[in-house]
């Protein structure tokens, strides 16, 4: 008995489950490629002042494979943050509310109330269009702020979804401006 009660309460909670949305994979692209030539530049800057004139003789030439060492777990560690960030964000649609769920080893969640959203925009900038991402604001005047869905994939094809997903919820039309 304890077990159909438990498959139905996870099939209802199951059947209203809509939308996963994720961040597109683009701008973590440029967050990477510019750590690693900001990292790179550091490192040519360091090399290059070890081995010219002012410090590279004497005693300081002694901590120029530590300041590189360092240098480069700083990079890694920006970037494993990078991609941390990308991976632990998801956007969760169900009819009743949309969720925001945010990070890997730790898991925040907000939760926005179907009926507390009032307007959905689209932000892109000319980049963005061309690449076909951009961020998603949506607006609760419940809790008077805005909570932006940032670096959506086909974010035109997602609003329209929205709209769906909690139009069919409830009577309300959501103003939606794109």
């Amino acid at each position: 008995m304890k077990e159909q009660s438990k498959s139905k309460s996870k099939s209802k909670s199951k059947s209203k489950l809509k939308l996963i949305v994720r961040q597109s994979i683009i701008p973590l692209g440029f967050k990477l490629v510019s750590l690693e030539i900001l990292f790179s530049i550091l490192n040519m800057l360091l090399v290059n002042t070890f081995n010219g004139s002012i410090l590279g003789t004497g005693s300081f030439s002694i901590f120029q494979p530590i300041l590189i060492s360092t240098v480069s777990m700083a990079k890694i560690i920006l970037m494993l943050m990078a991609v941390f960030e990308w991976a632990g964000k998801k956007y969760i649609i169900r009819n009743d509310n949309i969720t925001i769920q945010d990070g890997v080893l730790s898991n925040n969640k907000k939760v926005i109330k179907s009926t507390h959203i009032e307007t959905i925009e689209l932000k892109q900038n000319l980049v963005e269009r061309i690449l076909n991402y951009g961020t998603i604001k949506i607006y609760s005047p419940m809790l008077n702020k805005l909570v932006f869905l940032r670096n959506i994939t086909k974010p035109k094809n997602v609003i329209s979804n929205i709209r769906e997903v909690l139009n069919s919820s409830k009577d309300k039309k959501i103003l939606m401006r794109a």
